[in-house]
């Protein structure tokens, strides 16, 4: 039906997780507590910043990507009531 091979599917199954997603969920997690700190008002070049002090190495692209893949936003609504 997708074009794979049996074994190639079982294959990918038994696969480790890679550096790069191993980092990206490092980051997620990094991302989550950043963002519920700041009112969940920082979007992703504020977020950069914060992580890139903290001394994560990332661009704000990889961080845009992972703020859509957890579903965060930037909420500017409320922040001055």
């Amino acid at each position: 039906m997708y074009g794979v091979s049996t074994s190639g599917y079982y294959g990918w199954l038994d696969r480790p997780i890679s550096k790069h997603r191993a980092y990206d969920l490092r980051l997620m997690d990094a991302l989550k507590e950043i963002h519920q700190g700041f009112k969940r008002a920082y979007g992703a070049p504020r977020l950069h910043q914060a992580l890139r002090q903290k001394g994560y190495a990332c661009s704000v692209r990889r961080v845009r990507q992972l703020m859509h893949e957890l579903g965060i936003k930037a909420c500017t609504t409320g922040l001055y009531t």
